[in-house]
Order: structure tokens, then C-alpha cells, then sequence
């Protein structure tokens, strides 16, 4: 299983996007040492998703992956340190944010009840 999501940097409105996509790496490994390894290929197939996205504008793709990061963010915490009110929103904004993108969207409807599941959501 491939645990990496694979970025090359084009131009400096894309560097902010190796930040996130090395928050969402970092993440990613974590969930999956956990043994929640369903969560970790959500999380890592939307985020490769937005990189690869031919539909989504640079602003759009850094909104939709800071989304992803602060998702997997949460994932990793132990229960008790999660915030609720926090993912609800994340969860029920991305939508907004991936907009008519239907590669992203279509990931979006199969891995949003795997993450919503998941959280409890």
C-alpha cells in the first residue's frame, strides 16, 4: 500500500502545498501505525486527489488540504483530545470547498462516511 502522497512544486503559489501535504504524510503514518489503516488511504487518497486536481484553482486546492490536514490532525489524537465541534465543520464544509471538482468529489462521496464513521460523526 502506498503511504505517500507525491507532490512536485511547479510554481510559488504550489509551495504552500508541500507544507500541508507533509502535515497530511506525517499524519497519515501515524493513523496507520494505529491500525486504522481505512482512515489513513481516505485521508491519503483526498489529499492526492486535490494535489492532482485539474479542476481546482491553487486557492482551492490549499483550502481543501488544510481541511485534510486538520482532519488527519484529529485522527491521530487519542479520543479524549479531538475536538467534535471542530471536525463537524471541516466535515460538513468540504463539500463547499472542493466545489465541481468531480474527481475529488467522487472520493469525497466514498471516504466521507469511512471519516465520519470513524469520528462518530
Amino acid at each position: 500500500m502506498k503511504q505517500g502522497i507525491s507532490l512536485t512544486v511547479n510554481n510559488a503559489a504550489n509551495i504552500n502545498l508541500g507544507s500541508q501535504v507533509g502535515m497530511i504524510n506525517a499524519a497519515v503514518n501515524v493513523i496507520s501505525q494505529q491500525g486504522q489503516s481505512e482512515v489513513a488511504t481516505a485521508i491519503r487518497e483526498l489529499g492526492e486527489a486535490i494535489v492532482r486536481s485539474g479542476a481546482m484553482q491553487d486557492h482551492q486546492k490549499q483550502e481543501a488540504l488544510q481541511v485534510i490536514a486538520d482532519i488527519a490532525k484529529q485522527a491521530e489524537s487519542k479520543l479524549e483530545g479531538r475536538s467534535s465541534g471542530t471536525l463537524k465543520a471541516l466535515i460538513a464544509g468540504f463539500p463547499a470547498i472542493i466545489g465541481l471538482a468531480a474527481d475529488v468529489t467522487t472520493l469525497w462521496d466514498k471516504y466521507a462516511p469511512v471519516i465520519r464513521a470513524f469520528f462518530g460523526i
